[in-house]
């Protein structure tokens, strides 16, 4: 529902029935936890963003400037990048565990 859907469509995505949904829309934990959940993935895609913003700056600046070191260091540093979870929702998962 977050997402635009309506409670039908939500419910037949979880597979559940529509009543299920309106219960938990009616416990206040849950819709507590709920938000919750909408206001960190939102933080998170913020967080994102700008991280993404500052890396492109970043990365924009060694290769424009007037030295082959710059460029260089930005080719070998992202040879050896591997991309980790990028999901929000693990991301959360991890640490409401710890």
């Amino acid at each position: 529902m977050a997402g635009g859907k309506s409670v039908v469509e939500t419910a037949s995505g979880l597979e559940v029935s529509r009543s299920t949904i309106y219960r938990l829309m009616d416990n206040g934990v849950f819709m507590a936890y709920y938000f919750l959940c909408s206001e960190v993935k939102m933080n998170v895609k913020n967080a994102l963003f700008s991280m993404q913003e500052k890396a492109f700056v970043a990365i924009l600046g060694a290769l424009e400037s007037d030295s082959d070191t710059g460029c260089l260091w930005v080719i070998e540093r992202l040879q050896g990048v591997e991309v980790g979870n990028t999901s929000p929702i693990a991301a959360l998962n991890t640490s409401v565990q710890k």
